[in-house]
């Protein structure tokens, strides 16, 4: 875990883990209020570093001084259910993988963020008060082996799924178990431009670092997505905008951003440009999850384009095929059927 003046929120995210890890590690990249103190309260061996905008680099540091065989790393501000502690826990028995990918649920009570998916019968006590997440895929257990580590050049949204793979393709698989993140909902509005602002200025240099050593297309395209997202947590659609045309440029292919360009069309009224992206989103297979979230935002662009029963209703099933419970789809539906009963009365 890494930390910086977290003493309030830092006992919540202990507190949800502890019952299956056997040491704490917890690297603290300048605190000034007691979130050292809380930690070592727990048990937790704390490491302080000097912060040089690289969170790669606090990460090694971390899992370094990890002498466990597996490790799992969270956040102050994340947390993982009670319900699916015993899973994360029968996961570290496998010897089949070297590492296993999660969902990161970002919490967020703002209804026009890119890409939000609604929490209403979810099932997770954890996100009952708020609208919904924002879904990203994060390596967040894996073996400690000196093979696996994170790549000191992604300065931001640092993962070590990239060194699972070069061992081998195989040795990572994906868990239905979220991480839930509560960094936009529990933190204030300053609070919450600042870590943009900080993520949005290690992203465009992370972005500039790799341009210059010539990196494949498809990094340049992630750099470019993360930005966007950046820019879309902020509130600046249009910039978003810019830096997910920029990611499919590099990578027409890159799923998450032909997705969220389509959405953060969609978000500014611009129908057309955000169901064709949107389009071109769902001829890649992805989760279930995802892809239900896509066919619905998709038939809430028919919906307001008013083509309902030829291409919003269409929509609204293909998301239910994917996601049965989705409770807005069917009340999309539901408002749908009711209008057409009163028509017909």
């Amino acid at each position: 875990m890494i930390v910086k003046n977290e003493e309030k929120i830092l006992p919540k995210a202990i507190e949800s883990v502890r019952l299956i890890i056997d040491e704490m590690v917890i690297v603290d990249t300048g605190s000034t209020d007691k979130t050292m103190d809380t930690a070592k309260s727990y048990g937790a061996k704390v490491k302080s570093i000097e912060w040089n905008d690289n969170f790669a680099e606090a990460r090694n540091v971390s899992i370094r001084n990890a002498k466990s065989d597996w490790i799992l790393v969270l956040d102050a501000d994340e947390t993982i259910a009670k319900r699916d502690l015993d899973y994360v826990k029968e996961l570290t028995y496998n010897d089949e993988y070297l590492g296993y990918v999660f969902t990161q649920r970002s919490y967020s009570n703002i209804k026009n963020v890119v890409g939000l998916q609604h929490s209403e019968g979810d099932g997770y006590g954890e996100s009952k008060d708020y609208i919904g997440w924002t879904a990203s895929q994060v390596t967040r257990l894996f073996r400690n082996v000196p093979e696996i580590h994170y790549d000191d050049s992604d300065y931001v949204h640092e993962d070590v799924g990239e060194s699972i793979i070069r061992i081998g393709e195989d040795k990572i698989a994906h868990v239905d178990v979220p991480i839930h993140h509560f960094g936009r909902v529990i933190r204030s509005y300053e609070e919450r431009l600042k870590w943009s602002g900080m993520y949005i200025r290690i992203g465009l240099k992370k972005l500039k670092d790799k341009i210059k050593a010539n990196a494949p297309r498809r990094d340049l395209a992630i750099a470019c997505h993360e930005i966007g997202n950046s820019y879309g947590f902020k509130g600046d659609m249009d910039k978003a905008i810019e830096y997910f045309k920029r990611s499919v440029d590099y990578d027409n292919k890159f799923r998450p951003s032909l997705s969220n360009l389509g959405k953060a069309y969609a978000s500014k009224g611009n129908l057309d440009p955000g169901a064709r992206y949107l389009q071109k989103a769902l001829g890649i297979r992805d989760d279930d999850e995802v892809m239900a979230d896509d066919y619905l935002v998709l038939a809430k662009i028919y919906f307001e384009k008013k083509e309902i029963m030829d291409k919003s209703v269409p929509a609204l099933m293909r998301c239910l095929e994917f996601q049965p419970d989705n409770v807005e789809a069917k009340k999309i539906l539901g408002v749908i059927e009711d209008t057409l009963m009163d028509i017909l009365k």
